[in-house]
């Protein structure tokens, strides 16, 4: 009576407690003598059996460290599991979301694609060109949102949500185009000077 009783991935009555036991808890299951065979013959004494079920998935570490700044704007963030992950629970914009404060108004933005790689059990979040510079990029990988149909990212083996929500964030370095700009208007002159190096104007 005190576990839930609908299906961890469709959210439909299960029937029985035993379905979808809590993840990471410790249970005891008790046979009382009350309890008779088919003969009527009852349980000399009751009986304890103690179990734990699987712990939920959590994230082990990141890249680039939470909270990190002056990062590149061409990083591509990565999440390590402590499992295996089923791959199509990564849904981007639904259960991988990424946020840019300041959002970009023209130039860079927020696009990005994620790739999940099952060998190693980790993450790739990917800027659709690259990030915005001078920006705090906040990544949000969504555990289990309490309500059907469930949103958030699970394991592969039998399904368990990650259990809340997992946020990052990281703030681009700050992008100078006074160098960009320089560097391009040397090499205007450059090609100027050099496409009349036979004018004697020039030469001299």
């Amino acid at each position: 009576s005190n576990c839930p009783v609908t299906d961890n991935l469709t959210g439909t009555p299960s029937g029985t407690c035993a379905a979808t036991l809590d993840p990471g808890t410790n249970y005891q299951l008790i046979l009382t003598s009350g309890m008779t065979d088919l003969a009527g013959n009852n349980l000399a004494i009751d009986n304890y059996t103690l179990f734990r079920t699987r712990e939920a998935p959590s994230i082990i570490a990141t890249f680039p460290d939470n909270g990190s700044e002056k990062i590149s704007i061409s990083v591509e963030p990565r999440f390590q599991f402590d499992s295996s992950m089923k791959p199509n629970s990564f849904i981007d914009n639904v259960s991988v979301t990424v946020d840019c404060v300041p959002y970009p108004t023209s130039g860079s933005d927020c696009g990005f694609y994620s790739s999940y790689d099952s060998t190693a059990d980790n993450l790739t979040v990917n800027p659709t060109g690259s990030w915005p510079g001078n920006t705090t990029i906040t990544v949000t990988i969504k555990g289990r949102n309490g309500n059907f149909p469930y949103s958030g990212i699970y394991e592969a083996t039998d399904g368990i949500f990650m259990p809340s929500d997992y946020v990052m964030n990281f703030k681009t370095s700050v992008i100078d185009n006074t160098l960009s700009d320089n560097l391009s208007h040397g090499l205007v002159a450059f090609y100027r000077f050099n496409g009349n190096a036979n004018d004697e104007t020039n030469n001299a």
